[in-house]
């Protein structure tokens, strides 16, 4: 007996992640959680953020990092002042100039976050940036269960690379 399997195309791999990503959300409704996120494209983000909204319902807030934040926590409470979202993005961690500071002070700081944010904390991070978050606040990446991992489409000339 010979058995196929239907290899997963990236938009339903993508599908799933979002999917995985809205539930995660909802479950986290009004507690903190740590969500981490792998996506590259500035537009697939977006994209995603948009669905969420759309299919999903979910609103959120997206807060960018300055090149200069040295600390994450800090950096959130004063930019959100006293809104609630009920899920928050963190964006442009690959920006930061001084990322193992911000890294290293979030993991020291990490039981204030549940006390201060009272909602999912979704980061977009790279796979550079996931790692040293491993291993700068391994406290505070293990408040994360997963990596959700979106893929997009590079075109190189007539040609499509898969990128994750």
């Amino acid at each position: 007996m010979v058995i196929v399997r239907k290899t997963e195309s990236n938009e339903e791999k993508n599908d799933r992640s979002l999917k995985t990503l809205a539930r995660a959300i909802e479950l986290s409704r009004g507690e903190f959680s740590l969500i981490i996120v792998c996506c590259y494209c500035r537009e697939r983000r977006e994209e995603i953020r948009q669905k969420l909204k759309n299919i999903y319902l979910i609103k959120s807030e997206e807060i960018p990092l300055a090149k200069t934040a040295t600390t994450l926590l800090s950096t959130l409470l004063q930019k959100l002042e006293k809104k609630q979202p009920e899920a928050l993005f963190v964006s442009d961690l690959e920006s930061v100039e001084s990322l193992q500071e911000l890294l290293t002070a979030s993991n020291i700081v990490r039981n204030q976050f549940r006390e201060k944010l009272p909602f999912p904390l979704i980061l977009w991070v790279t796979e550079e940036v996931q790692e040293k978050l491993m291993k700068l606040a391994p406290d505070f990446y293990s408040f994360a269960a997963v990596t959700i991992k979106f893929r997009y489409k590079r075109s190189l000339g007539n040609e499509q690379k898969l990128v994750g």
